[in-house]
């Protein structure tokens, strides 16, 4: 099952193309219903790759799936990769149970809204940038699911953009996401320089040897 980690963000992100383009032909709730199972088999993958994972020896929890190279620029290579470890298969628990609640919950509560089929598409992006922010594999692919977290976050918060409290909470989260991008862009300088790489396991390896500074480890976490 680790090996198909990959299909837990995917699945999302396949959900909310479906509902791109046959959103408003499926309409309430059926458009509903797709981003739900969507969902919800992703938490099914996460559950039972986490139950595979606690089989296994403590210094083999840590998995790495590589879906194609993403950027080879010199020395810099980055592959848009998936990392199973105990904290983040834990995470994309969280992320998987409690989104497929919501994704119920909102069938009921978007039902007869005229832009149904949007707000879950909306929302299938967003499980899918929060899962890609908890399972990358380095640092870049981290800052993927962060951006679309915060585009995300910036469209749902601002759903019923006609209500001006709706508008205005919308601009503030955009706002401080772009605060945010300053953390994890400083990160990535901080680790391209320091070792030539924004993979997490290089990183960790590097700081439990000795070879990233203890300044420069904790500035990158």
């Amino acid at each position: 099952m680790l090996d198909l980690i990959w299909l837990i963000p995917i699945l999302p992100l396949a959900g909310s193309m479906i509902n791109l383009v046959f959103g408003r032909k499926l309409g309430d709730p059926r458009a509903g219903w797709v981003a739900t199972v969507a969902t919800a088999s992703s938490f099914l993958i996460t559950v039972l790759a986490y139950f595979e994972m606690l089989g296994l020896a403590s210094e083999e929890r840590s998995h790495v799936v590589s879906m194609f190279s993403w950027i080879q620029v010199g020395s810099l290579q980055v592959d848009l990769a998936i990392l199973a470890d105990p904290l983040s298969i834990v995470m994309a628990l969280f992320v998987t149970g409690i989104s497929t609640l919501i994704h119920l919950y909102a069938i009921g509560y978007m039902h007869g809204d005229a832009k149904f089929s949007k707000f879950f598409l909306y929302l299938n992006l967003f499980v899918f940038s929060m899962l890609m922010l908890v399972l990358g594999e380095n640092l870049l692919v981290t800052f993927l699911g962060w951006e679309g977290v915060g585009a995300c976050s910036y469209f749902l918060i601002s759903f019923w953009h006609t209500r001006n409290s709706a508008a205005v909470a919308g601009k503030k989260a955009f706002v401080t996401n772009r605060i945010g991008d300053f953390g994890v862009m400083t990160a990535m300088f901080l680790a391209f320089s320091s070792l030539g790489t924004l993979s997490y396991g290089a990183i960790n390896e590097s700081a439990h040897s000795g070879a990233l500074a203890p300044v420069t480890a904790t500035a990158i976490g």
